[in-house]
C-alpha cells in the first residue's frame, strides 16, 4: 500500500512530541498500517539521528497519488489501532469532529465522510499536543486487573519523566530486574523484616517493569530482542523469588520440606516459562515476515482454532500475569507466607504439566486438521 503525508510543514514535523520527531512518529505509524511507500512533499531534513522504519521506501519533495492510497494529515496523530482498523476497511473520508479532514483512503469519490471519535485523533497545527493522549497508546488489551487500575498509573508516571532522555527500553528492563533480585536476594535472609523489605523491593520491581514496554511502544522501539529479554529477565526473578523464599524460611524455622518446595516451585517455573517460550517461537514462525514482535505469550493468542489452543492461550497469559505480588506482600505484612510456598511449590508444576498436555491436545488437534 501506497502512503502520502500531506500538509507537511517541515518545522513542524521536525519538533518532537513523545520522545522522537512528529516526523518519525507519522512514518512509524503508517509502516505499522501497512504502508510500504510513503511520499512526502518536503525536502530530505538533515537533521541527524533520525530514525525512520526499516523497509519502508520514503519519496521525498513528492505527493504523488497513484492506486489504492493512505492520504494521511501532518497536522494531526491517530490512534495506532485506529488506522490500522481504517486501513483495512477500504476507501473512506475521514474527518475529526471540528470538520478537518485527517485522512483519506484513495480511491475516495464515493465514499461517504466518516466523522472521528472525538479521542481517535489529536491535532497538532492548532494547540500543543496532549501527552496525556499519547501516553494512552502504551497501555496494553492484555492488563491483568491491578496492572491497568494501578500499576499502569504509576509505571507511566515514570514513563512521562524518562520519554526524552536517552534511557533505553532495554535499560529499565535491566533496572527492573536489578531490583527484582535485590528483592529476592533479601528474601533468602529469612527474618520477618527482610521478608517483608524484600516482597515490597519485588512489588517496586514489577511497577518499574512496565516502563520498558511503554518507552519501546511510544517511541516505536520494540524489537523481538527486547522482548525476549523483557520475559526471561521476569521469569528468572519468578525463580529467585521460590528460590529465595524457600531458603528463607528454612532459616528461619529449620523445616526442610519449605526449602524443598522453594526448589520445586523455581525449578517448575523455569520449565513453564521455557515451554511457553517455545510455543510462542513456534507460533510467531508460522505467521508472515512482519507480523506482531514478540511481547509475550499474548501475541500468538489463536481463539480462532479450537476450544483446545484458546484455551491453551488463556492459560499462557496467567504466567505473565503478576497480580499475584500483591498477595505476596499481604502474606509478608503478616507473617504467613508458609502458605504461599506450598501453593507454590504444588501450583508452579502442576501448571507446567498441564501447559504440557494443552499443547501435546492442540498439536494433536494440527495433525488431525492436516
Amino acid at each position: 500500500m501506497n502512503a502520502v503525508l500531506k500538509d507537511a510543514d517541515p518545522a513542524q514535523l521536525l519538533t518532537h512530541f513523545g520522545g522522537i520527531t512528529l516526523l518519525e512518529r507519522h512514518l512509524h505509524l503508517l509502516k505499522r498500517a501497512g504502508a510500504k511507500r510513503v511520499r512526502i512533499a518536503m525536502k530530505m531534513p538533515a537533521e541527524n539521528g533520525l530514525r525512520f522504519p526499516k523497509n519502508l521506501e520514503i519519496e521525498w519533495d513528492s505527493a504523488t497519488i497513484e492506486g489504492p492510497t493512505l492520504v494521511l494529515s501532518a497536522n494531526h496523530l491517530l490512534r495506532r489501532k485506529k488506522l490500522d482498523a481504517i486501513a483495512s476497511e477500504g476507501p473512506g473520508v475521514y474527518w475529526n469532529p471540528e470538520g478537518a479532514e485527517v485522512l483519506r483512503v484513495e480511491p475516495a469519490e464515493k465514499a461517504a465522510p466518516i466523522t472521528l471519535a472525538p479521542d481517535d485523533s489529536i491535532r497538532l497545527d492548532a494547540d500543543t499536543p496532549k501527552l496525556s493522549w499519547l501516553l494512552q497508546e502504551a497501555r496494553k488489551d492484555t492488563d491483568s486487573f491491578m496492572a491497568k487500575h494501578f500499576d499502569r498509573h504509576i509505571s507511566l508516571a515514570a514513563t512521562r519523566l524518562l520519554l526524552n532522555t536517552t534511557i533505553a527500553p532495554t535499560h529499565m528492563t535491566l533496572f527492573s530486574c536489578v531490583v527484582g533480585l535485590t528483592g529476592a536476594a533479601m528474601l533468602a535472609e529469612g527474618s520477618f523484616a527482610w521478608m517483608l523489605a524484600g516482597a515490597l523491593t519485588i512489588w517496586t520491581h514489577t511497577l518499574f517493569d512496565g516502563c520498558d514496554g511503554e518507552l519501546a511502544r511510544i517511541r516505536y522501539q520494540e524489537s523481538r530482542l527486547g522482548g525476549q529479554i523483557d520475559f526471561w529477565g521476569d521469569n528468572l526473578i519468578h525463580f529467585t523469588l521460590f528460590t529465595a523464599l524457600g531458603i528463607g524460611r528454612w532459616r528461619m524455622t529449620g523445616e526442610y520440606p519449605l526449602l524443598i518446595l522453594g526448589a520445586i516451585a523455581g525449578i517448575s517455573s523455569l520449565i513453564a516459562a521455557w515451554l511457553v517460550y517455545r510455543h510462542t517461537t513456534q507460533q510467531e514462525k508460522k505467521r508472515a515476515e512482519g507480523g506482531p514482535l514478540f511481547q509475550g505469550v499474548a501475541s500468538v493468542a489463536e481463539p480462532e482454532a479450537g476450544k483446545v489452543r484458546t484455551l491453551l492461550a488463556k492459560v499462557e497469559d496467567t504466567l505473565t500475569q503478576r497480580d499475584f505480588i500483591y498477595l505476596f506482600v499481604f502474606l509478608a505484612a503478616i507473617d504467613k507466607l508458609d502458605p504461599f510456598l506450598w501453593l507454590s511449590g504444588i501450583g508452579t508444576p502442576l501448571f507446567a504439566l498441564i501447559f504440557l498436555a494443552l499443547q501435546i491436545t492442540a498439536k494433536k488437534q494440527e495433525e488431525i486438521r492436516l
